[in-house]
């Protein structure tokens, strides 16, 4: 366990805060109600958004338990990186941002409570 210090306690709070935010989202996903399915419609999905929810969810739930974090990370990338292809896709280069940010903050928190992710990707200083 790794000492707790200011940051350690960032990461906790940034990580729930993910996950709390993104299980929301999965949840809206698998609901399929009208205004879920207009939004995706916007970005031209139709059907297939109670498998993306169901996806999103088990990332998230990956994400939640710490022996399957880092493998949570990784399919969340995936997802992210999904969201950012389609908003580009669609011309939207502004709104692409937002899941690069996620996808940032998804892995910054547990780089900022695992030494072995630090020194896996560890901040060089010249």
């Amino acid at each position: 366990m790794s000492k707790k210090t200011p940051l350690v306690w960032f990461s906790w709070f940034l990580s729930t805060a993910l996950t709390l935010f993104l299980a929301f989202v999965a949840v809206m996903e698998l609901s399929n109600s009208t205004q879920v399915q207009e939004g995706f419609a916007q970005l031209g999905y139709t059907g297939s958004i109670p498998a993306i929810g169901a996806m999103l969810l088990t990332s998230v739930i990956f994400y939640a338990v710490p022996r399957t974090t880092v493998l949570g990370a990784v399919l969340l990338t995936g997802y992210f990186g999904g969201a950012i292809v389609t908003h580009l896709f669609m011309n939207q280069s502004a709104e692409a941002v937002i899941p690069f940010l996620f996808g940032v903050a998804t892995w910054a928190a547990l780089w900022l409570r695992n030494p072995s992710l630090r020194a896996l990707m560890p901040v060089v200083k010249k």
